[in-house]
Order: structure tokens, then C-alpha cells, then sequence
């Protein structure tokens, strides 16, 4: 986590070019998919910060910009550096409980790895109000996304 942390304190995530090019990313990423919600997050010791999303405008997590780290699907992917997929998270052992679950109305979840400098920072995820199988092709979605996203945060990376 440590790594995560150096890099991710080294990002110029308060950027507002930066927020808008992640929003573009996650905009084309729920367009090819079909589906309603998409985010790039950054995973902290504590928190997940979003910062790019599409269709989670008025909700409560575009409000608040991200979720205590005990609440985030993203925090799978960070730790095990690799894809984290919820078709139904009502039914998961782990998150059927999460208050992103049961206040939230999040059931579905995808996510892929964000890694840069060699740490894996946060996670490009697929969210649904619904239960949903993810496909091939969402994953490959997620992860031409991914790849896209690394790309802008390298333009905002200071000093690591």
C-alpha cells in the first residue's frame, strides 16, 4: 500500500482537465457496455476516491466523491492486482451487508486494475442498480478503459 499511496500522492487529482478526461473515459466505457454506471477510482489506506464517473450523477456517491475503503468493491482489485467481478452482490458472503449494497442499490460490480509506476492505485469498474453477468466483452471494455486511463494520470503524475 505504501507504493499505492506515493503515487497516488504524487497525482494532480484535484486537475479539472484531469477529471474531464476521466469523465470521457468512463462516459465511452458505459457506452460500449451498455451499462448505466462506470467510475475510475483511487484506493487509499482509507478511502476510494472517485475520480472520474459516468452515470452516477445526483447520487450520493458523485456527492461525496468516494466511500470509506471497508465499503469499496475496488479495494479487491487493489488488493489482489487483479479483475474483481459481483454479478450479485445481495448474494455475496462479503458485501451483502456493504451499505453501497443495501442503501445504495448497487448489485452488480466489474473492475480492473489501474497501474501505474508498477502499484496497482485504484480500479476502472462497471457498476448496476441490477444483478448482471459480465461478459468478455465488458471485461475487455473495462480494460481498454484501463489502459486509456493509465495514460491520462501518467500526464498528471508530478514527482514519484
Amino acid at each position: 500500500m505504501i507504493d499505492n499511496l506515493r503515487v497516488i500522492g504524487a497525482l494532480d487529482f484535484d486537475h479539472p482537465g484531469l477529471r474531464a478526461a476521466l469523465d470521457q473515459i468512463t462516459r465511452r466505457t458505459a457506452d460500449r457496455t451498455g451499462l448505466p454506471m462506470c467510475l475510475a477510482t483511487l484506493v487509499m489506506d482509507t478511502a476510494q476516491l472517485i475520480t472520474g464517473s459516468h452515470g452516477v450523477s445526483g447520487m450520493w456517491l458523485d456527492e461525496a466523491s468516494g466511500t470509506p475503503i471497508e465499503w469499496s468493491f475496488c479495494a479487491s482489485v487493489v488488493r489482489t492486482r487483479a479483475p474483481y467481478v459481483l454479478g450479485d452482490a445481495a448474494r455475496d458472503p462479503v458485501h451483502a451487508t456493504n451499505p453501497v449494497v443495501t442503501v445504495g442499490g448497487i448489485r452488480s460490480y466489474a473492475g480492473v486494475p489501474l497501474v501505474l509506476e508498477g502499484a496497482v492505485v485504484g480500479a476502472h469498474c462497471l457498476l448496476s442498480d441490477r444483478v448482471h453477468t459480465f461478459t468478455d466483452v465488458d471485461l475487455a471494455a473495462l480494460s481498454d478503459g484501463a489502459r486509456d486511463i493509465v495514460t491520462v494520470l501518467y500526464r498528471y503524475l508530478t514527482v514519484v
